[in-house]
């Protein structure tokens, strides 16, 4: 039986670029008891970051019997998805079918304790792009099939018994290597109007 007074993280997509952020800072977070992965390819993960892991399930994020059984085994009561496909900007179903297949784990009575959060997009949905001289047009219109996935995966989460305990997370345009380490610098904003800034570190939303 999970216990909920203890903190249990399990993180879907941890081998991406974010995903891996994710498990860093989790790890380092002592509000966190334990961090658990679940990897279609755990040799993706190096030694250094292995070690900080309580432990790794090996499974298809498409697939809901192997999230169910990730959660049985780690007893999680949190679970991260942070599912992409990298760099790749083609029309995809990724961020869609791994939303669809945690949606349906979760709920089943057994998981009706667990709370997610889900790595989307600013973009998606109802928010938009907003830069000066058309430029958030173009980001959009490039980044379209991406913001349909992230729209479609958001949606597998809106039922009544999910939506309460589901945060959506809708970082803008990630980057790498510019971390600014202090969350008091981090805006939120509502996603309707022009954003603080273009882009956010991995490293600071992970934090975050």
């Amino acid at each position: 039986m999970t216990n909920y007074n203890q903190k249990s993280v399990l993180i879907i997509g941890a081998t991406g670029n974010l995903g891996l952020q994710l498990l860093r800072h989790a790890a380092k977070d002592s509000k966190i008891d334990e961090v658990h992965v679940m990897a279609r390819t755990p040799s993706k993960l190096d030694a250094a970051d292995r070690s900080l892991i309580t432990s790794i399930e090996k499974g298809n994020a498409r697939d809901t019997n192997d999230i169910e059984h990730a959660l049985r085994k780690t007893k999680a009561n949190y679970v991260i998805l942070a599912t992409g496909n990298g760099k790749d900007v083609s029309k995809s179903d990724t961020r869609e079918a791994t939303g669809r297949a945690l949606a349906t784990a979760l709920q089943k009575e057994e998981f009706s304790q667990v709370q997610a959060i889900v790595m989307s997009s600013h973009g998606a949905s109802e928010t938009k792009v907003v830069v000066g001289f058309g430029i958030g047009k173009l980001i959009s219109f490039y980044l379209r099939h991406v913001f349909d996935d992230h729209t479609r995966q958001e949606a597998q989460f809106t039922t009544s018994s999910l939506e309460k305990r589901t945060l959506v997370v809708r970082p803008t345009e990630l980057s790498d290597g510019k971390a600014i380490d202090n969350l008091e610098y981090i805006v939120e904003f509502d996603g309707s109007k022009k954003s603080p800034s273009i882009n956010i570190d991995r490293s600071d939303v992970a934090a975050w």
